[in-house]
């Protein structure tokens, strides 16, 4: 089964942290999405993202543009990133470990500035121009499961085509349309109809036949967010900023599952004498089911825009007070599942 779907999403963020709320086809998506980790320089990062109060950092295009106003030279910036993730996963019992190392760019940006100098009597001082770089989050991560489970894949399948008619099953596997799970499942008989209910449906193997089952989940992609700011600084006391940004973001997941049914050797010897039977295209054929592999692709590409205005109030040297607001962030989102 595949499709592709195009749609929009709004955003809301505040740097303060008050308010988080976004909108989508799916609410695990809207999550996904609106969840950002610390980002900016080494600087920022070693304050866990709380610049809102402070300047003089290129982070602050991205979090406070205000911050921009401290600056009184130019500056390039580049904050390499080194992601190393261990994942521990329990299936039924059977215990596995998964190591991930991902190198990437944390922060990127060029400060311009055009400050007056000390000695020019002026209460603007003037201000900094930005065009930075912050990657807002990173989805690398994979893991691995497996084990023995008394219940099968398929036993899942039948519960969930119970009650819908075989026909209606048929039609989409005919039209090449797979909507469902149970769709695929009855076109390669995993699951079978009752001959007498047809809405009624078997697994091709014996309930509680146990299963080897396996699986490897792996997910990649990143948010990132490139800002053009504007910083002022008047009279060293009250600093002020604006930046338009603009979001790019990239997921792809893949889920890969495989199942052995482990046959008792009583049902081998039926399968070899004969049966069990199960019916398919009217008549009676042995089903006998050596592996099942399921594989899933999500992607989801997009971009946004947004907005963010800041001020920053120093009364003493040592003491600042910092506001800043982000505007939502409007998206426009391509999905495709496979």
């Amino acid at each position: 089964m595949n499709y592709t779907h195009k749609y929009y999403i709004l955003t809301l963020f505040f740097c303060t942290s008050l308010f988080t709320g976004a909108y989508a086809q799916i609410a695990e998506d809207a999550l996904m999405i609106s969840r950002t980790a610390p980002v900016g320089s080494a600087r920022i990062l070693g304050l866990g993202g709380g610049g809102t109060a402070l300047g003089g950092d290129v982070s602050a295009a991205y979090i406070n543009p205000a911050g921009l106003g401290f600056y009184n030279r130019s500056q390039l910036v580049l904050t390499p990133n080194f992601q190393n993730a261990k994942t521990n996963t329990n299936f039924l019992g059977t215990s596995s470990e998964t190591f991930d190392n991902h190198f990437n760019v944390s922060n990127f940006g060029i400060v311009i500035n055009n400050t007056k100098d000390d000695i020019i009597p002026a209460d603007y001082r003037g201000g900094s121009f930005g065009i930075t770089y912050n990657q807002t989050n990173s989805y690398h991560v994979s893991y691995n499961f497996g084990g023995e489970n008394p219940f099968s894949l398929m036993d899942e399948f039948a519960l969930q085509a119970n009650g819908i008619n075989a026909s209606e099953l048929l039609q989409n596997a005919s039209e090449g349309y797979f909507p469902r799970y149970i769709d695929a499942a009855y076109e390669n008989y995993l699951i079978n109809a009752d001959p007498n209910d047809q809405s009624s449906y078997v697994q091709s193997i014996p309930l509680g036949t146990t299963a080897m089952q396996e699986g490897r989940v792996e997910e990649q992609g990143r948010q990132s967010e490139w800002d053009f700011s504007y910083g002022g600084n008047y009279k060293d006391k009250v600093y002020f900023g604006a930046s338009i940004g603009f979001k790019n973001f990239t997921y792809e997941k893949t889920n890969s599952y495989s199942e052995v049914p482990l046959y008792t050797q009583e049902y081998m010897d039926d399968v070899a004498a004969g049966s069990p039977f199960f019916p398919v295209d009217d008549q009676f054929s042995i089903n006998f089911v050596d592996d099942i592999r399921l594989d899933e692709t999500l992607r989801l590409d997009g971009s946004g825009i947004n907005a963010t205005i800041g001020f920053i109030y120093r009364p003493i040297n040592t003491l600042t007070f910092g506001l800043s607001y982000k505007t939502p962030t409007f998206y426009s989102l391509t999905e495709e599942y496979f």
